[in-house]
C-alpha cells in the first residue's frame, strides 16, 4: 500500500468488526488472548467462559474449518435429499405410468378379442347375407321364367277350356 495508511474502518460496528475478522481471520477475544498466551498471560483466556475458550482455541489452532466443513455437508445433504424426493416422486409417477400403459394394454387386448369375436359374427352374417340374396335371385329368376312362360303360352279359347273341364268331370 506503498507506506500510506489506509482506513478499513466501516460505518457500523459490526461492520467494522467483520472487517477485522476478515484481515487477522480471527476476532479481537481471539486476537488478544492469543497475544497474552504468547506472553505467558493468560489471565483474559482462563477468565472466558467455557464457550468462548473452546471458539478462542478453535480460531487459534482453525478448527473453524470443520465448522465450515459442516455447513457445506448440510447444505449438500439438504440439495441431496431434495434430488431423491424429486427422483421417488418421479419414480411414483413413471410407475403409475407404467401401470396405467398395462392397465391400458390388457384393455386394447380385450378389445382386440372382442374385436375378433365381431369379425367372426359379421363374416358368419355376411356369409348368411350372401346366401339368402343368392337364393333371392334364384327365385326372382325362377319367378320371372315363369312369367315369361306364361306371357309365351297361348292362351286357349274359353271355350275349349270349359269343354275339357266338363269332360274331365
Amino acid at each position: 500500500m506503498n507506506g500510506d495508511w489506509q482506513s478499513r474502518s466501516r460505518e457500523k460496528l459490526v461492520d467494522t468488526q467483520a472487517e477485522i475478522i476478515n484481515v487477522l481471520g480471527m476476532d479481537s477475544l481471539t486476537f488478544k488472548s492469543c497475544a497474552l498466551i504468547m506472553q505467558d498471560q493468560y489471565g483474559i483466556f482462563l477468565q472466558a467462559d467455557k464457550e468462548d475458550r473452546m471458539r478462542i482455541l478453535g480460531n487459534i489452532l482453525g478448527l473453524g474449518i470443520y465448522s465450515d466443513m459442516e455447513g457445506i455437508t448440510k447444505n449438500t445433504m439438504t440439495e441431496l435429499n431434495r434430488q431423491i424426493r424429486n427422483v421417488a416422486e418421479e419414480t411414483d409417477k413413471l410407475t403409475q405410468e407404467v401401470a396405467d400403459e398395462q392397465e391400458v394394454s390388457e384393455k386394447i387386448t380385450a378389445l382386440e378379442d372382442q374385436s375378433s369375436g365381431i369379425d367372426a359374427i359379421i363374416k358368419d352374417k355376411s356369409d348368411r347375407m350372401d346366401e339368402i340374396k343368392f337364393r333371392l335371385q334364384t327365385k326372382i329368376q325362377a319367378r320371372q321364367r315363369a312369367e315369361n312362360l306364361r306371357v309365351n303360352i297361348n292362351p286357349l279359347p274359353l271355350g275349349k277350356t270349359k269343354s275339357r273341364v266338363i269332360l274331365k268331370l
